[in-house]
């Protein structure tokens, strides 16, 4: 169990810790790895400089040198200006009789195939290409249960489910809804044909009005988040079985539309 400094509330993980102390406290995760981990006692750098070493995580806590220190410990060639110049003499005498010496030996990439896998391992194509594999492998795992998917209270970034009701529903009718009516409109405002910032706007019945009638039916939900997803899902079952209908406008044309339409907008922000 890990205690917090500032309440004394305990927590089994210290990433729950580092949530917690960060947002009731105003702390900062390295202020409070300092004082779980380190005793109040700022870590500094092992090689004797005597400054702080960089904060990795509140798991992780600090490094144990400052970059390029640990040279000064585990290796002495670098600072060691005897050996230095000797390194440096025996390696010019050794381009003077001609030997070649550097470390690829005159090879490249395209002549061995050690320094083109190495060449391929460092490579922004083949980083991108790890990232996908990473990403389809996650996704994977939390369609087959191996990474469960948490939502709520049981998520590791829930704030007690303080969002408001418009941004949640939206999100909820984007794929569904929005979506479909912006390809069908080729991605381009019906006003002026601009294919930036684009908005659906609810022609037929107001989103607002929608909102509403989802609360008269079912109720404030108050900041429950299992509510709130139930009236989120109410909204998109909806808008599918009225058939809502929209105009897909950019955010010029659609404000506009609403300045006229509409004053003063609903409390909601919904049009």
């Amino acid at each position: 169990m890990h205690k917090c400094p500032s309440c004394d509330k305990e927590f089994d993980k210290l990433i729950s810790l580092s949530i917690h102390y960060r947002h009731e406290h105003n702390g900062k995760a390295e202020h409070l790895c300092v004082l779980i981990s380190y005793g109040g006692c700022q870590p500094l750098c092992a090689c004797g400089c005597g400054k702080p070493t960089r904060f990795l995580s509140v798991e992780k806590g600090f490094t144990t040198y400052l970059r390029g220190h640990s040279q000064k410990i585990k290796n002495n060639w670098g600072h060691n200006p005897t050996v230095r110049d000797k390194s440096h003499a025996s390696r010019n005498a050794s381009y003077a009789r001609g030997e070649w010496s550097a470390w690829n030996k005159g090879e490249t990439k395209e002549t061995d195939e050690r320094l083109s896998a190495y060449g391929k391992l460092n490579s922004q194509n083949f980083s991108e290409e790890k990232k996908r594999e990473y990403s389809e492998r996650m996704s994977r795992h939390r369609l087959d249960g191996t990474v469960p998917t948490l939502r709520g209270k049981a998520h590791s970034q829930w704030k007690g489910g303080t969002s408001a009701l418009a941004p949640l529903a939206r999100a909820r009718i984007y794929a569904k809804w929005t979506y479909p009516k912006l390809a069908s409109s080729g991605f381009k405002c019906s006003g002026c044909g601009s294919s930036k910032s684009l908005e659906v706007h609810h022609s037929g019945k107001r989103f607002a009005e929608i909102l509403h009638e989802g609360i008269e039916t079912l109720g404030e939900p108050g900041d429950d988040f299992d509510r709130k997803d139930c009236f989120c899902d109410w909204v998109l079952r909806y808008h599918l079985q009225h058939d809502i209908p929209g105009i897909v406008l950019c955010a010029t044309c659609h404000e506009s539309l609403h300045a006229t339409e509409f004053s003063p907008l609903d409390p909601y922000l919904a049009p």
